[in-house]
């Protein structure tokens, strides 16, 4: 599944992402490939024990052959005949032995390849089951991602209107610095009319008092 990756913010921070996908699971898939592993390895067994059987049939037919153009040289029919049979009596009877061997191993390779097949059924399941997991983390993963870039995409918009009220601070400092020298000449001017407001009061009352004095004498 594909996924789209969001652009980088063009901010100086990150926002941290991880998304944990550890799962417990992997003792199943490791059975999985163990089963088929064994099933494969049963197969190649039977094929080796019927080409090792085919082998031997090949050769003791060679090997009767063999004896009997060597007997036949020799002119001893009932000697060959004789011998032939109790030799092929004998090799009959380990070629049936083998043979029943052979069936039984057959047998038992096909009981447990029954098992196999029963275990490779359950890890089929417990496959399926590991794809629908997979797949809800991966629609998550893909939530989680449409998330964190609709996130940047607010930071960046947050960062932008951050600037703007960064500069209209820096301006409103600056006009405040202004005012505040504007202010301080305004107090430094009322300091100097309050200092001549009192000159002026301390001459008139001077004058009030010697005004009072030359109507009483």
């Amino acid at each position: 599944m594909q996924f789209e990756t969001p652009p980088s913010s063009t901010g100086s921070d990150t926002i941290p992402y991880e998304l944990f996908t550890q799962l417990s699971c992997s003792g199943m898939v490791d059975t999985y490939a163990r089963l088929i592993g064994r099933k494969d390895q049963l197969k190649a067994d039977k094929s080796m024990l019927m080409l090792s059987l085919s082998a031997e049939i090949k050769t003791l037919q060679v090997e009767i052959k063999e004896l009997k153009s060597r007997l036949a040289h020799r002119n001893v029919v009932e000697v060959t005949s004789s011998i032939s049979n109790a030799f092929l009596s004998n090799r009959v009877k380990d070629m049936l032995t083998t043979v029943g061997g052979l069936e039984e191993e057959n047998s038992r390779l096909k009981r447990k390849l029954s098992v196999v097949q029963v275990e490779l059924e359950e890890a089929r399941g417990d496959h399926s089951r590991l794809e629908s997991k997979m797949t809800g983390l991966c629609q998550d993963s893909f939530r989680l991602k449409r998330e964190l870039f609709e996130m940047q995409n607010d930071k960046c918009r947050l960062e932008g209107e951050l600037a703007e009220m960064r500069n209209d601070n820096s301006r409103l400092e600056a006009e405040l610095a202004e005012v505040r020298s504007e202010l301080a000449e305004v107090r430094n001017h009322n300091s100097r009319l309050e200092g001549e407001l009192s000159s002026r009061m301390d001459e008139m009352w001077r004058q009030l008092q010697e005004l009072q004095q030359s109507r009483r004498s």
